[in-house]
């Protein structure tokens, strides 16, 4: 009877063993999928909120710089990014002691507002929201006269502080050339209407400079930067407004000379008076030497007189006709001042396209690099005194690793 009751009781002692085994084997493997799915769900999250986080960061952009000039940038630097991520990320997974999230290879540099094209890229979606608007207002945006050609009022500015020079995006670059290539290009147009098709970049950086930026003569109420000739501080790239205006002047007089010559050498009646004038001064010994001389006189006293003319809001064509020209030769001979002589004339360019004329003349990185030097020279001003364009960026990139697994993520302002 012993040994029966002996066996029974061996064969309970192994069951209650097996179902130990079973049960044990059972949580190991729970544990082992509870670990999978927790694991999986990290990884998951990671990757689904990975972009958001991108985002956010863009969603600190700078309103200011947003506000005055339609431009998305946010300000920072790769270690406050990367702190400013993986706050987020501690904050999404905090209590979960299983998840490992850590921040990874920010890249921001690639994103920098500094660089020309990041900025072009932000032009083009401010044109296309500007295009919208102005088609949709019914409000008169128009330009506004200063005053009778003599510019704004008030003491010229000038840019003297050396470290806000030195900090300038376009310091160091040049734009040579810009005279020599004027001639060929005003032979070959007849209105600044002729020479850009709208919606290529040219015609968009052009349009943002006239839509962000006043010049000496002409505004739009909203603008109040530090320099009063702005776009000639994009042509001619000087740090005071005086100097910027007078480099203007000579260039809009040089464009002038070159076509007012075009039109004298065409112009048969004034041929005669200008080969009469020369045989009257040497006395018939060297007419021909001397007509060139009093010819390039000529043209260059009207191109003054132009100049003259599109500073009081005048328009002055192209080419000239026999009403549109102004000086006459017996000026140009006996050396008299002639102020500003108006014909009357309606026709023609005034003094913005002729700007436009030399923006045109100029490269498009000259324009982008001098266009960041303004912006960045306002928001000191307006802003705040340690503005700098080289500060800001438009996207973010960085590297996530989630419980081993790297992702990558990449976010920037709309195209």
């Amino acid at each position: 009877m012993d040994w029966k009751r002996k066996i029974k009781g061996n064969k309970k002692g192994s069951m209650t063993v097996y179902v130990l085994l079973f049960a044990t084997t059972l949580i190991i493997l729970v544990s082992f999928y509870i670990v999978a799915a927790e694991n999986e769900m990290v990884k998951a999250s990671a990757y689904s909120l990975g972009d958001l986080w991108a985002d956010s960061i863009l969603g600190e952009y700078d309103s200011e710089l947003y506000s005055k000039y339609g431009i998305f940038a946010y300000y920072g630097d790769e270690s406050l990014v990367a702190a400013k991520v993986q706050f987020l990320v501690d904050y999404t997974f905090k209590h979960k002691n299983y998840a490992s999230c850590n921040v990874e290879d920010v890249i921001i540099y690639d994103y920098t507002l500094a660089k020309t094209d990041n900025l072009l890229e932000q032009i083009r979606e401010v044109s296309a929201i500007d295009s919208v608007s102005e088609s949709v207002s019914t409000s008169e945006t128009g330009l506004v006269r200063y005053d009778d050609g003599t510019g704004q009022s008030g003491e010229p500015r000038v840019i003297s502080n050396q470290s806000t020079i030195n900090s300038l995006p376009s310091t160091g670059r040049t734009n040579n050339g810009l005279l020599d290539r004027a001639g060929e290009f005003l032979k070959s147009l007849t209105s600044v209407k002729d020479i850009i098709r709208t919606g290529t970049d040219e015609f968009l950086i052009n349009k943002y400079i006239q839509n962000y930026f006043r010049n000496s003569y002409y505004t739009k109420p909203n603008l109040d930067g530090f320099l009063y000739a702005e776009q000639e501080y994009i042509i001619a790239g000087r740090y005071s407004d005086e100097q910027n205006r007078k480099a203007v002047r000579n260039r809009i007089i040089a464009m002038r000379e070159v076509m007012n010559t075009l039109y004298l050498e065409s112009d048969a009646e004034k041929q005669e008076l200008i080969l009469a004038a020369a045989t009257v001064i040497t006395g018939g010994t060297a007419p021909e030497e001397a007509a060139l001389a009093i010819s390039a006189a000529w043209a260059l006293a009207e191109s003054v007189n132009d100049y003259e003319l599109l500073i009081r809001g005048k328009p002055v064509p192209v080419m000239k006709t026999k009403e549109s020209w102004a000086v006459s030769i017996e000026n140009v001979i006996d050396n008299i001042g002639s102020g500003c002589i108006d014909t009357g004339n309606q026709s023609g360019d005034d003094y913005n396209d002729y700007i436009v004329y030399m923006l045109c003349l100029m490269d498009d990185n000259t324009k982008l690099l001098r266009i960041m030097d303004l912006i960045q020279i306002n928001m000191r001003l307006r802003y705040r005194d340690d503005f700098l364009i080289s500060d800001h960026y438009v996207g973010v990139g960085y590297a996530l690793n989630a419980n081993g697994e790297v992702y990558e993520f990449n976010a920037k302002y709309k195209e």
